[in-house]
């Protein structure tokens, strides 16, 4: 039910947060009227989304922040489900946030562990190019877990706003693919 959507997207969010993931403060939830439905609020975070970046601000220390991030929901297990740029975010003070968990589990698989990595990879690359993305993501995960998020690595499997701005790079895609099958396995 949607009740049950918004009630799971705050306990991950709330989750998460717990778990020193730096993502907004559940402010309210509410029952709406008209339209009838429901309301979740968050604090807001004085910053932007990295889609909303020009690339030169993408520098290496926010794709370190970005990859922190995601290390946190991965040593606990949660996927996030939807790590396209306009869901991270990059505050006024220079941390880096993460926001919207309403496709997020818990206890999630390695698929979907893998589906998250693929995501940002895939994503990050649509701005700073394959071997910067790559390269970060293996720092931060390693060679081995990044080497998971191959078979992911396919249109289909990614958000539309990262398939949209892979297809106005053609090749784009294959060059990651390639870089994370160029480095060895530790």
């Amino acid at each position: 039910s949607l009740r049950r959507a918004v009630e799971h997207e705050a306990l991950v969010s709330l989750m998460a947060s717990q778990m020193g993931l730096r993502t907004p403060r559940v402010a309210a939830f509410a029952s709406t009227e008209h339209p009838p439905g429901f309301a979740l609020a968050y604090d807001a975070i004085a910053g932007r989304s990295l889609d909303r970046l020009e690339p030169v601000e993408m520098t290496d220390q926010v794709l370190d922040l970005v990859w922190e991030q995601l290390i946190i929901l991965r040593s606990h297990r949660v996927a996030h489900r939807d790590l396209r740029l306009a869901n991270v975010f990059l505050a006024d003070d220079g941390d880096a946030w993460i926001i919207d968990f309403g496709f997020s589990e818990i206890a999630a698989s390695d698929l979907l562990l893998a589906t998250d990595l693929a995501e940002l990879t895939a994503s990050l690359a649509t701005v700073v190019g394959a071997e910067r993305a790559v390269a970060s993501a293996r720092g931060a995960v390693g060679a081995d877990a990044l080497t998971t998020a191959l078979p992911r690595l396919k249109l289909p499997m990614l958000s539309g706003a990262t398939r949209t701005s892979l297809k106005e790079q053609p090749g784009r895609l294959d060059e990651v693919r390639a870089a994370i099958s160029a480095a060895p396995l530790s």
